[in-house]
This record gives C-alpha cells, structure tokens and sequence, in this order.
C-alpha cells in the first residue's frame, strides 16, 4: 500500500536526554492533533497505550535503554515512525549516521505531510532529508536482479556516501550538503518552491505529490538535475550494473 514517506539522516545525538525529552513532549503535543503519535514501544508490535503511561514514560523507556522508542498512530492518518540511533557508532564513518523514516497513510494530504517534514527538519537538524512516496522510492532505490544463485533484492543509495539519494517531491538539504552541491538558496532553481530553511535548502520539485512519475513532473526533475550536477546523485543504473558483476563472480 502506498503511504508517504519521510526520511531524514543526521549525527545528531538522538541519545541526549535534552534532545529526546524536547522531541517527544512537542510531538505529543503537537499543534495538529491529528499527527500526535499514540502508542511507543522499543520494538514491534507497537502497542503500549502513551495515554495510558504517560508521555514521561515514553522518555524514561528510550533513556533507560539506550534506544529510541518506536510511534505509532492507529487512528487516521495513521503514520509509523523508527528512529535509528546507537550510543557507540564504532567503525561507521557514515557522515550521517543516525536517523528518522516515518510512513504516514496518504489520508493525511499534502498540507500535513510537508508540515510535519519540516517539523521533523527542524527537530532532527539532518544533513538530507525527502518527503516522497513508498512506490517513487521504491522506483528510484529498489534493486531486484536475477543470478545463478536465484533474485536478488536490495534498496540501494538511499544514504548519503560519496554521491546523495536524490531529488524528491520535497528535499531538504542541510548546510553542509549545501556546501558540497555548490547550490545555494539564493541560486534559483526552476522549482515549485524554493526556501532557505533550518539553515539548509528546501525544494519543492512541483506543487502535488499526486505528480510524482508524472512525465512533466519526471523531465522537469531531469532539468534539476542537470542545473545541479546529476554526477552528485546515485545512479540507479550504475548499482544494478555493479551488483550484477558481483554476482556473476560468485
């Protein structure tokens, strides 16, 4: 089933105590009751009742254990949230290591969707972040390939590494990311909606997420691309050639 989807990716320390007390007492209070989370839990199934424990609770449990707690809502728009942090990154030189994906059901609408993404930017300070489909991100990051030793199935490119996931219906990109395009707020871009935000960019490709994969929507992504440096991006083509040859090989 189709849902949006918000993923952001920073270092932020999701484990100060700070931090997670401000996330989960402004979500659970939330100006928009309709995106309030209503049930956590350290793992699925999701069902302790946060009006029944209370929003300290909520704390105490992703504190105490050293791990973010999941959300969820059941009652319409209902959205699932994971939040992905860990106390020793190790040997992880991702430049972005840590982050947040939330699946809201398309109920919810444009309006409340790009809301609570930019909300989400501003709490989670990410270096990138995207509000698109499940089905456009599935285009753009699935990978399913036939071998000897049978289908191989895998998302791929959707961290940043040497090149960034891509454009969506709406990007954000943080300052340091800002830096590295060379692309700048001030730059205008032929977009449906431009803004400095968070001291980073927000784009907006076109007005509606009913657009996306829609042949005006997809050659005007293109155009961006191409004014960007389409070099910068993954390239879908290239990690199905790459896992292909490795395979073959095994």
């Amino acid at each position: 089933m189709n849902t949006y989807v918000i993923k952001l990716q920073t270092r932020k320390n999701l484990g100060d105590p700070a931090f997670v007390d401000h996330l989960i007492n402004s979500w659970c209070n939330y100006s928009d009751e309709s995106l309030r989370p209503e049930r956590f839990d350290l793992g699925e199934p999701v069902r302790r009742k946060i009006h029944e424990e209370g929003v300290d609770t909520v704390i105490k449990t992703w504190l105490e254990n050293q791990m973010p707690v999941m959300l969820k809502r059941i009652t319409k728009p209902k959205f699932d949230v994971g939040i992905n942090w860990r106390a020793n990154i190790g040997l992880d030189k991702s430049p972005f290591p840590f982050g947040c994906r939330v699946w809201l059901a398309l109920s919810a609408g444009d309006t409340k969707a790009i809301a609570l993404f930019k909300w989400l930017v501003n709490m989670f300070d990410p270096g990138f972040g995207l509000l698109s489909t499940y089905d456009d991100v599935k285009i753009k990051h699935f990978i399913s390939i036939n071998t000897r030793i049978g289908t191989v199935q895998e998302y791929a490119g959707l961290e940043v590494s040497d090149t960034l996931p891509g454009l969506f219906w709406c990007t954000y990109f943080g300052p340091t990311v800002v830096e590295r395009l060379g692309v700048f707020p001030q730059q205008p871009l032929s977009v449906y909606e431009q803004e400095k935000f968070n001291d980073g960019l927000f784009l907006r490709l076109f007005e509606s997420s009913a657009d996306i994969g829609l042949p005006e929507s997809t050659t005007s992504t293109e155009l961006i691309y191409q004014a960007i440096g389409k070099q910068k991006f993954f390239d879908l083509s290239q990690a199905k050639a790459r896992l292909s040859l490795e395979y073959s090989t095994k």
